[in-house]
């Protein structure tokens, strides 16, 4: 059983990470005094439920979870075999999807005229895969 120290307000709990499940939320994974809590439980308990972001509200060690996962430090256990789908923040935007995005940006606006500008299209893209 793996488990973390996880911190929320001046809450301390453990995170067992066999139970913290995709897409996290509402998954009792989280013990506090023997109990069993959703993320979004902890948070109401703490008093940071009004932040609307649990994943940046919970903290293991000096990070917020938000920030390990994606950093891809923490994730959802066994997520690659089953993920909701709904797991992505909506305002989530990797530097690989903003290279990508500029990249299209500038063939939009200036035409694609430089061997440069493909080359660094097919970085982007093998970034990508």
């Amino acid at each position: 059983m793996c488990l973390f120290q996880v911190r929320c307000g001046q809450l301390v709990a453990r995170l067992h990470v066999e139970k913290f499940v995709c897409p996290g939320i509402h998954q009792p994974c989280i013990e506090l005094d023997g109990e069993l809590i959703s993320p979004k439980e902890f948070t109401v308990r703490a008093n940071k439920d009004k932040q609307k972001d649990w994943k940046g509200s919970i903290r293991i060690g000096k990070s917020n979870m938000r920030a390990l996962m994606e950093m891809k430090t923490l994730d959802f256990f066994n997520h690659e075999n089953y993920c909701s789908a709904k797991c992505q923040s909506r305002n989530f935007m990797s530097f690989k999807n903003q290279l990508a995005e500029a990249y299209l940006n500038a063939d939009y606006l200036y035409g694609n005229s430089s061997a440069a500008l493909d080359d660094d299209k097919k970085n982007v893209h093998m970034m990508m895969k």
